[in-house]
């Protein structure tokens, strides 16, 4: 497929004086054009920058050109285009905010398919439920192969990553749900399509959980997250339901 200048990058739009803007619906949901490289990128940029539209686009437009898909493509950018490129952040930067979305995020997928898990087998599955089933199963664990880094075991750290990593909790919660289950690598989700494929229909079935489920502990009556709050996936995506095993492994 080809893509002959960083504005064909996913979400990326050009006004009527030739600048580059993020599409208006980049901010409401995740846009997929069927060429696997690209979605992947779309998919993984809502997760690691879920409530910051300009780091999606930075990395979106990074990715873009690091793939080499025009090898000339700095050349058909204005100055003015440039100057706002200058203003990105710069790959290192990038790098270190992803880490840190990564780390959110996997500890608010491990709560989604905690509650995911418990509502399947009719237990309480509110957030407050799922942060104490959490609590218990991270102690002593370490995130990823970095033994300096324990989980997160504290309430409030943990309700503010939640609320960070709020609008794309459906990837997160299917990303780990399926390493749970699985028992696959740590990113079994993006190293080919049909794992791709598998993943985006866990994603949208998790998305129609918690868009849909009032948990008891929920007075107010509300979903655990609205659809309005969320990052939503193209509605031709199937939602495919994963078998009950428990969750977090």
């Amino acid at each position: 497929m080809s893509r002959s200048h960083p504005g064909s990058a996913p979400g990326v739009q050009k006004d009527e004086q030739g600048q580059l803007w993020p599409n208006s619906r980049l901010s409401t949901c995740i846009e997929l054009i069927g060429d696997f490289e690209v979605d992947r990128d779309s998919v993984v940029a809502a997760m690691l920058f879920p409530h910051d539209l300009r780091l999606r686009l930075a990395y979106l437009l990074r990715k873009e050109m690091e793939r080499g898909a025009d090898a000339d493509a700095d050349k058909t950018l204005t100055p003015h285009q440039q100057r706002v490129v200058l203003d990105w952040p710069s790959r290192a930067e990038l790098r270190d905010l992803a880490d840190g979305g990564a780390r959110r995020g996997h500890a608010v997928g491990d709560l989604v398919a905690i509650m995911y898990d418990r509502h399947r087998r009719g237990l309480p599955d509110g957030l407050r439920s799922a942060l104490g089933v959490y609590k218990h199963w991270a102690l002593g664990k370490h995130y990823g192969e970095d033994k300096l880094k324990p989980l997160k075991r504290s309430e409030s750290q943990l309700r503010s990553y939640f609320h960070a990593a709020r609008p794309a909790a459906h990837l997160w919660g299917a990303f780990r749900l399926i390493a749970s289950i699985e028992d696959r690598p740590l990113r079994p989700a993006f190293e080919n399509p049909e794992d791709f494929g598998y993943f985006l229909g866990v994603s949208a079935e998790i998305q129609r959980f918690l868009s849909t489920h009032v948990p008891a502990q929920n007075y107010g009556g509300e979903p655990t997250i609205p659809l309005k709050e969320m990052l939503l996936l193209p509605e031709p995506i199937r939602p495919i339901a994963v078998p009950g095993q428990p969750a977090p492994k």
